[in-house]
């Protein structure tokens, strides 16, 4: 392969400077050969307060998720004649019948498709391989101390995409990505040490200089891409036509407003602009129920539910499938319209996490009152890491509590991903609130 490889070796580099980054320049320019991979100058040198090593921000999206993790996969599945090979029929059929079993939330907006089908994987179901379903899915499957290598890298990245991020979490990342390297060298060989999986040793530090990774990654810059692709149609002046269709769409909410216009009219507009299909929804402050509802009467474990929460249980309350919540759509188990995700597991303010039974409405001397029955879950530690790190991982097998409590909805926090692989479920926790599909 005509292509550098980056080995661990015993010698320790320093870190580029600015400043001799430069000198490098000048060298190059005087020598006409390449110093230190410094092929000459740039102008960026030129840019006020721009540091030229470290303004150039790793991009997750491109080096962990159509870099490393895709990478590691297609070492498993094509390595034929290596120990890690997962890659044969029956294995495959294995792989692919736990990968058909997983139920997302909307969070996760594209569905699991096939192993077989990676080459064709977009970022975003990348970044789901990595954080949730690759420990799970080839846990049993793949030898064990493969799996502890992997998981290093998972939890390294969860870490690093947390919505508030501590230096001591990301000393801890930093300490896992340099052993996930140095491993990736013994266990896959110095062929397999590409740029890709060098640069994972820069991540923590770019953390530290610019903040978690959600927050400089390209995802965002793709989904305007996309959105920009949807506003032309043939091939004469794109650039007139998406000018002209940006410049309407930002007019249309303006327009009703602006001008004495007819209620048809007005009514046409708000078509335009508003994506929402739901008809029926009651909004409660930072709650909206997306249903109607149904009045039931109130059954003996819910009454007890009431009790134990130390209200006065009603005879009937409303029971709704649907609800928004701080920007969130959660659902009811009960809820059987989506057959392929599952939106009722969530995550409470004190760090319990469980299944909601039944969102519902009741009345109270504060008027109005929506809370969810809630089936709280035991959870327990999966995938130790190699080194023994303290670590508390996103990762957790569960099982069911034997009860169901009254909780209020202010208390939901998040949402999270169930999953089951053969006779182990595990709860897989979101690592912020900012990153969508």
């Amino acid at each position: 392969e005509k292509q550098v490889k980056y080995t661990v070796t015993a010698t320790e580099y320093p870190e580029r400077e600015a400043n001799k980054m430069i000198a490098d320049m000048e060298q190059a320019v005087e020598q006409h050969r390449s110093v230190r991979g410094v092929k000459g100058p740039s102008p960026l040198i030129n840019m006020p307060y721009f540091d030229i090593v470290w303004g150039f921000v790793p991009d997750y999206m491109h080096a962990v998720l159509l870099g490393v993790i895709r990478q590691l996969t297609e070492l498993l599945l094509s390595g034929s004649d290596q120990p890690y090979y997962i890659g044969s029929p029956n294995t495959m059929r294995v792989l692919e019948n736990r990968i058909k079993e997983i139920k997302p939330p909307h969070l996760i907006t594209r569905l699991p498709r096939p192993i077989a089908e990676f080459k064709y994987w977009k970022a975003s179901e990348w970044r789901a391989w990595l954080l949730f379903y690759s420990l799970p899915v080839l846990n049993g499957v793949l030898q064990s101390r493969y799996v502890k290598h992997l998981s290093l890298l998972v939890f390294a990245v969860f870490l690093l995409l947390k919505e508030n991020v501590t230096f001591e979490e990301i000393n801890k990342a930093d300490e896992m990505l340099f052993e996930f390297v140095a491993r990736f060298q013994l266990l896959y060989g110095e062929a397999s040490m590409t740029f890709n999986v060098h640069l994972l040793t820069h991540l923590s530090k770019s953390v530290k200089l610019w903040g978690p990774l959600w927050a400089h990654s390209a995802f965002v810059f793709e989904n305007a891409n996309g959105g920009l692709l949807k506003l032309f149609h043939g091939t004469k002046c794109v650039a007139l036509q998406i000018v002209n269709k940006f410049l309407l769409h930002r007019t249309v909410p303006l327009f009703s407003t602006r001008f004495a216009v007819s209620e048809q009219v007005k009514n046409f507009c708000l078509e335009l602009t508003n994506n929402s299909r739901v008809k029926s929804f009651i909004r409660y402050q930072d709650t909206t129920v997306l249903d109607n509802g149904r009045v039931t009467e109130t059954t003996e474990e819910e009454k007890s539910a009431f009790i134990s929460a130390e209200k006065v249980p009603p005879d009937e309350m409303v029971v709704h499938k649907r609800m928004v919540h701080k920007g969130l759509v959660y659902t009811s188990k009960s809820y059987s319209l989506s057959k392929r995700r599952r939106d009722c597991y969530g995550k409470l303010s004190d760090g319990v996490c469980g299944e909601i039974r039944s969102i519902i409405s009741f009345p109270s001397e504060w008027g109005t009152e929506i809370a969810v029955l809630f089936q709280k879950f035991h959870t327990q530690a999966s995938f130790p890491l190699p080194q023994g790190y303290r670590f508390e991982s996103h990762i957790r097998l569960i099982s069911r509590g034997p009860t169901v409590d009254l909780i209020p909805v202010d208390r939901l926090e998040q949402k999270c991903l169930v999953l089951k692989t053969g006779d182990e479920t595990y709860i897989c926790d979101f690592p912020n609130q900012h990153e969508r599909d």
